[in-house]
């Protein structure tokens, strides 16, 4: 997985904390001690790396786990088995088209990489 991908992905995971705790992007600025423009830009993944001092600002003031900020592990985990379980599905039908099988275990494996990727840089953050 490029670096870009886990930007986009912590950006989704980034906002919907955010979003969930019912904060504008310009009030968790304010309690970052940064900008709204920031904010837009972690959200989207054009930022490259954020302070680890702004990631335990955000576990605490979002009340999220880094793990589930960084990774959104029990989302792909849940997302991960619902695919295996669909591929359980496909591959059992023999009227289901190889490539939809193939595409199927395309994503499983991306996910997984994606999963194993976003680990090792945790691994790495905490390792610091």
């Amino acid at each position: 997985m490029k670096d870009i991908e886990a930007r986009i992905f912590f950006g989704k995971n980034f906002k919907k904390s955010r979003t969930n705790n019912k904060l504008s992007q310009s009030q968790l600025a304010e309690q970052l001690n940064t900008s709204q423009s920031i904010i837009a830009k972690y959200e989207r993944g054009g930022k490259e790396s954020i302070n680890i001092n702004e990631l335990f600002i955000l576990k605490n003031k979002l009340g999220v786990d880094l793990n589930s900020l960084i990774t959104g592990d029990s989302e792909m985990k849940a997302s991960i088995k619902g695919s295996k379980n669909t591929l359980q599905i496909f591959e059992g039908n023999p009227i289901a088209s190889k490539q939809i099988i193939e595409a199927m275990k395309k994503t499983i494996e991306t996910q997984e990489n994606l999963i194993k990727l976003l680990m090792d840089q945790i691994q790495d953050l905490k390792s610091r």
